[in-house]
C-alpha cells in the first residue's frame, strides 16, 4: 500500500483569491453599467422635450449595488430614489437597482416622453452581455 500526503492548505487561500477576484469584477461591471444608466438618463436624446424646470427628473437617476443587504456602491441623485431602493432591497446575495425616484416620472413617461426607458433598455442589454451564461 502506498500512502500519499498532500498539503491542501493552499487551496483555502486560492479559493479566497478567486472569490475576491469575482467580487471585484462583478462590482466593477455593475458600477460601470450604473454609471452608463445615469449618463443616458440625464442625456436629452429621443423625445425628452418635457419641461424639467426643477431638474428633479434628470437629477434623480440613480443606481445602487447591494451585497447581502449592504450598500457597497452607487450614485444617488435624489434621496427619494435611495428611499425607493432601500424599500426594495433584500438581505442576501447581489442586488443591482437603477431608477428615478421622483413619483411623477412614470406619469411623464406615460405622456410619451423618455425619462428612463432608453436608460432601462441599455441596462438590460449590458446586463445580458456581461452576465450571460455559457
Amino acid at each position: 500500500m502506498i500512502t500519499v500526503n498532500v498539503d491542501t492548505g493552499g487551496l483555502d487561500k486560492l479559493e479566497k483569491e478567486v472569490e475576491d477576484a469575482i467580487y471585484t469584477e462583478v462590482l466593477r461591471t455593475l458600477t460601470n453599467i450604473g454609471e452608463e444608466y445615469i449618463k443616458v438618463g440625464k442625456s436629452k436624446k429621443g423625445k425628452t422635450d418635457f419641461t424639467d424646470q426643477s431638474g428633479n427628473l434628470r437629477g434623480a437617476h440613480s443606481f445602487v449595488v447591494y451585497k447581502d443587504g449592504e450598500r457597497i456602491a452607487g450614485i444617488i441623485g435624489r434621496t427619494q430614489t435611495l428611499e425607493m431602493f432601500e424599500q426594495l432591497k433584500k438581505n442576501e446575495g447581489w442586488q443591482f437597482m437603477v431608477g428615478d425616484g421622483m413619483q411623477y416620472a412614470s406619469y411623464v413617461e406615460g405622456r410619451g416622453y423618455d425619462v428612463c426607458t432608453s436608460a432601462f433598455m441599455l441596462v438590460e442589454r449590458l446586463i445580458s452581455e456581461n452576465f450571460k451564461r455559457a
